[in-house]
């Protein structure tokens, strides 16, 4: 299949189990995969790069934020 006619999926945050597992099955299913992230090929603070992974997507997943395998304190559950 052509790249330019593969549907194109952004994946914010997918570093970890379900994202991974997303990430995965979309590949399967035809997706090219754009992953946003601290350590992936698109960065948080490039925002020129951002724009660039959302342009044109066919579909954008937001997994980024913090994790629920933390203490349940006042300050978490805001960040939650």
């Amino acid at each position: 299949m052509d790249t330019d006619q593969q549907p194109v999926a952004v994946i914010a945050g997918g570093s970890g189990f379900v994202g991974r597992a997303v990430a995965k099955a979309l590949a399967e299913d035809g997706y090219v995969i754009r992953q946003v992230g601290r350590t992936a090929s698109v960065r948080w603070e490039d925002a020129a790069a951002l724009t660039r992974a959302v342009d044109g997507a066919d579909l954008v997943i937001n997994l980024a934020g913090k994790s629920v395998n933390c203490r349940y304190t006042d300050r978490n559950r805001t960040s939650i």
